[in-house]
């Protein structure tokens, strides 16, 4: 199976806490003989010289997204993308996927988080 991981920012084995989740799991799909790929819309520069896990990619909003996406999907024969951030570019790369492909979205966040105020459960 061809895995692509979207995030918000490059994953790197030793930052965040998203990131370290995601290498963690594509380092386990590795293992299980898939292959993995990771898709962020946000080049850190600060960030390219570490050593990634998988191949790294990079689509921002400001690139023509609505014709590279769907070529990375194509040329890496995607068959699961694993959605790692909620935000509206994301919304917008998830729009342009195939109907064949499938698609897990997770949400790393408080569910009804509002800044400056406190969440009662």
């Amino acid at each position: 199976m061809n895995i692509l991981f979207i995030t918000g920012f490059p994953v790197v084995k030793h930052i965040g806490g998203v990131q370290r989740v995601t290498d963690i799991l594509a380092q386990e799909f590795i293992a299980q003989g898939h292959n993995v790929y990771f898709l962020s819309y946000k080049k850190v520069d600060s960030l390219l010289n570490n050593e990634y896990t998988c191949e790294q990619f990079y689509i921002t909003p400001k690139d023509n997204y609505k014709e590279e996406y769907p070529k990375l999907l194509k040329e890496k024969k995607i068959d699961l993308i694993i959605n790692q951030m909620v935000s509206s570019f994301a919304c917008k790369l998830l729009k342009l996927t195939p109907s064949n492909v499938k698609i897990l979205s997770a949400y790393h966040s408080l569910p009804f988080y509002q800044k400056g105020k406190e969440m009662a459960l």
